[in-house]
């Protein structure tokens, strides 16, 4: 699935100024996804790409230059080989209330964080590549991420552990390999443990 806009917009401006009202550029809902390939560009949504309760496999996404978030996903069970995100506005992965499993992640100049997982959610991924990024990975609300590797390049902070929404807790990392070239925070209601694998 190729989707293109040319539409002529200022990452900075505000959203409501461009997508009033649109969720993702592609949306799937309530669906069975098999084997397939996304390539995004120019997504003047909120999300380039929203996959909502739905479940399956991705070969791989491709999203570059997007308003908002690249890829948003919610009470979804999905499994994806590659992902690769180069200049989102928001959030370059998003995922709240499901379970996803990632093999690789290829992020670049997310304007806040490069993976947002939240509201009871489950990641397990072999690798995450983050540069020039506001955080590289943010881990919150009784959610749990299982990772072999990550590796942050210049981005404020390589990870971070919180209680965000009062219904929940706060998120829990589990790492293996850990290459960082700045800080990150775990808050009290966070449990982060290197090593795991």
């Amino acid at each position: 699935i190729n989707f293109n806009s040319n539409f002529d917009y200022d990452i900075n401006a505000n959203i409501s100024n461009t997508a009033d009202s649109l969720d993702g550029c592609i949306t799937i809902y309530d669906s069975t996804i098999e084997n397939l390939n996304f390539n995004i560009n120019n997504g003047v949504c909120e999300d380039g790409l929203n996959i909502v309760r739905s479940e399956g496999n991705i070969n791989k996404i491709n999203i570059l230059n997007s308003f908002k978030d690249g890829l948003d996903m919610d009470f979804s069970s999905i499994k994806i080989n590659q992902i690769e995100v180069d200049e989102s506005g928001n959030d370059c992965v998003d995922m709240s209330f499901g379970n996803y499993k990632i093999y690789s992640l290829n992020l670049n100049k997310c304007k806040d964080n490069a993976v947002s997982i939240g509201e009871k959610s489950n990641l397990i991924s072999d690798n995450l590549n983050v540069k020039n990024s506001l955080n590289a990975l943010a881990v919150k609300d009784s959610s749990k991420v299982y990772l072999k590797s990550l590796f942050s390049k210049n981005n404020n902070f390589c990870f971070k552990l919180y209680n965000k929404k009062q219904e929940f807790l706060g998120g829990e990392l589990k790492l293996n390999k850990l290459v960082c070239d700045s800080k990150y925070t775990i808050d009290k209601n966070s449990y982060f443990k290197n090593n795991e694998f």
